[in-house]
């Protein structure tokens, strides 16, 4: 095969990732005739400052190159937004095959970064709940967020446990420690069984324990207490 269309076909197969890429991780769906489109026009006007050099080459050039690819592909409303998703994309790789990676293998690294950015960025939000904590005769309310990360069981009753702010229920006496490993480390909490625990009305069996000091902005339940349950 000709060394211009083994060039040729290089390039659309590149620019059609990256675009491909950079519309999911900005949240546009687009067309795979678009996307093809746009990335044979990046692969021509590849091809040709590549033949001419000069100024068809600078990054000037380059970058309206980019802007009318994420134009054709994604519309004017998400162009820009597309735009600099590929830009991104394209130092990733650029980046990849200047640590000695050929170009696939390039290609395979930057595509994985971009992935991971769609997988990060289509990640659900924090869910909201209202904690009501029963302890000592005396009603706490607090805001609380469902935590993927907060997976605590006491040893003693092997309840899953929440983590609540400290000083937002006084703790009875005799609690038990409760070794915890977080970013910075393992820390100990004070952890007991309240009276009755609530998560939007519903009672369930739960213990729960204080964080030390003012690290914690609200209440952290574990997502096994909510499972089959509507949050928020």
């Amino acid at each position: 095969m000709p060394a211009a269309e083994v060039f040729l076909l290089k390039n659309i197969c590149a620019d059609a990732a990256l675009l491909f890429l950079a519309a999911r991780f900005q949240g546009v769906r687009i067309r795979g005739a678009r996307v093809a489109a746009g990335a044979v026009f990046g692969a021509l006007c590849a091809l040709g400052s590549a033949a001419a050099g000069g100024a068809f080459a600078a990054f000037p050039a380059k970058a309206a190159v980019c802007a009318v690819m994420a134009l054709i592909a994604a519309g004017r409303a998400k162009a820009l937004r597309v735009c600099l998703s590929m830009w991104t994309g394209a130092m990733l790789l650029g980046g990849a095959s200047r640590l000695g990676l050929s170009w696939l293998a390039a290609g395979v690294v930057s595509g994985m970064a971009l992935c991971a950015l769609c997988v990060r960025r289509a990640a659900p939000p924090a869910q909201d709940a209202q904690l009501r904590v029963v302890c000592g005769g005396r009603e706490t309310r607090l805001r609380a967020i469902v935590d993927t990360g907060c997976r605590a069981v006491d040893p003693e009753t092997l309840l899953p446990v929440i983590v609540l702010p400290a000083g937002a229920v006084r703790p009875p006496e005799g609690c038990r420690p409760l070794w915890v490993k977080t970013a910075a480390g393992r820390t100990s909490l004070s952890c007991f069984t309240p009276e009755a625990v609530f998560i939007n009305g519903i009672p369930v069996s739960a213990c729960v324990a204080t964080a030390p000091g003012e690290s914690l902005p609200h209440a952290l339940i574990p997502v096994a207490l909510c499972a089959g349950r509507r949050i928020g």
